[in-house]
């Protein structure tokens, strides 16, 4: 393991043994670009396969199950609707407006409305 952040790593456990413990899991992980997986010792904290930064080193991110949503967050911190928030979170993860509407089980054209909502809202 490369790096962690500090709050990763007093999710984990701290100490020293906490690498050793999840270091097979975190294999696992990789090899199978597996998605929330929950790792040892943390009865909340699930891990998932993002990619592959470069060769040999792979990126995961800590998921507490505890945790709000990511739209749970967007729509408390901006004021947005539910599907406001559902939105910017697709978005956010890169798809195209296209791919959004199917996810979203809607018309492209519904989410350039929202899009525009949620522009007014950020001052975008």
């Amino acid at each position: 393991m490369l790096w962690v952040t500090p709050r990763g790593v007093e999710r984990l456990g701290g100490g020293d043994d906490w690498r050793a413990a999840i270091a097979p899991t975190l294999a696992q992980i990789v090899a199978g670009k597996l998605d929330d997986v929950q790792l040892p010792g943390a009865s909340s904290l699930f891990a998932s396969f993002i990619g592959e930064a470069q060769p040999g080193e792979y990126l995961l991110r800590l998921k507490d199950a505890g945790a709000p949503s990511e739209s749970a967050v967007l729509k408390e911190v901006f004021a947005l609707t539910d599907r406001e928030a559902e939105v910017l979170v697709w978005i956010a993860k890169g798809k195209s407006n296209r791919d959004t509407a199917a996810i979203l089980d809607c018309s492209p054209r519904t989410i350039n409305k929202h899009l525009e909502q949620i522009y007014q809202k950020l001052d975008v």
